[in-house]
């Protein structure tokens, strides 16, 4: 959906709304990066180890190997950047997660969520707990602002538009207005990427999540797979 249309779908949306809307979506955020970190983790095994390349010698394979590895990373790029696409009521970008959450109208139902998750045990920390979450709401959107303003979003953004279509120039390289991406602009983005689903997730559900106890998991699954391949060249 144009984002013109899916920002009045959301002023159109009850405060209520919005506040159930977005913390839906923050859980489908959370489930996305956890798979997601299995992506990269696989990507670090096949691009940048020499787990799977030592044992391709000079031969017709080694084609193949390379395509294989241009497309694990490709998709890896394609994914991370998805995670930031424009305002769109019909997906759950952070961006379009921010337009929900909008702490003007969001923000009491953050502040009762904090509040009521320890009141009843802990009155006298409530209060104090409540106004966190509505700061960390507030920070996380002011943070996914500046990230999808930045130099370094948009010409990474420019890669992945070159990668997923036949075009020799982009808008933004036409205009003169976008650097070439750089090597570990991918890994600058999934971390942001983290810190402002974790953001949401603390604000709007009230719950953490041990992202590195998860990415531990992910390098394991990811070492348990690559580490025990064996490849046998056969031209």
């Amino acid at each position: 959906m144009h984002k013109n249309q899916s920002m009045k779908r959301i002023e159109a949306l009850s405060p209520h709304d919005r506040y159930e809307m977005a913390k839906e979506r923050t859980q489908r955020l959370v489930d996305d990066v956890v798979s997601h970190d299995l992506t990269h983790e696989s990507n670090q095994m096949v691009n940048y180890s020499d787990v799977l390349s030592e044992q391709i010698p000079r031969s017709y394979a080694g084609h193949a190997f390379h395509d294989f590895q241009r497309a694990l990373l490709h998709y890896k790029v394609f994914r991370t950047c998805a995670f930031w696409d424009d305002v769109d009521m019909d997906g759950y970008s952070l961006r379009t997660v921010a337009a929900l959450a909008c702490p003007g109208d969001v923000g009491p139902f953050v502040f009762v969520r904090g509040y009521n998750q320890y009141g009843k045990r802990y009155p006298q920390w409530a209060a104090r707990d409540a106004k966190r979450s509505l700061a960390r709401l507030r920070f996380t959107i002011r943070r996914i602002r500046v990230i999808s303003e930045s130099a370094r979003l948009q010409r990474f953004r420019n890669y992945r538009d070159k990668l997923a279509h036949p075009l020799l120039q982009t808008r933004a390289e036409k205009a003169g207005t976008v650097s070439p991406a750089q090597h570990g602009d991918e890994k600058w983005l999934l971390e942001e990427t983290r810190k402002a689903v974790h953001g949401f997730h603390m604000s709007l559900n009230g719950t953490g999540f041990d992202w590195a106890g998860q990415r531990q998991i992910s390098q394991k699954y990811a070492k348990a797979l690559w580490g025990g391949v064996k490849i046998a060249v056969l031209e």
